[in-house]
């Protein structure tokens, strides 16, 4: 019994462990995404004196974070939704 329950352990863990990794992997992509618009927007905002890149980047922000909190708080840690 002891084998068995080691053994279903061991697997179990290594699940948890793909998945805390392809939360990593997720939140990284999502990271980058939204700093590369910010980005963007401060870069445009210093570059051609738009001062509406700036506000403009923000909004284009805003459907990826509601999104990914839509997504948490489903409890949807691992969907593979990579952008």
């Amino acid at each position: 019994m002891e084998v068995a329950a080691r053994v279903i352990n061991r697997f179990r863990c290594a699940a948890e462990q793909q998945c805390s990794s392809c939360y990593d992997s997720h939140q990284s992509d999502v990271y980058a995404y939204l700093s590369v618009i910010l980005l963007l927007g401060l870069a445009l905002n210093a570059a051609l004196a738009w001062w509406w890149a700036d506000p403009i980047a923000a909004l284009a922000i805003l459907p990826i974070i509601i999104r990914e909190g839509i997504a948490g708080w489903c409890g949807k840690i691992c969907s593979h939704a990579h952008f």
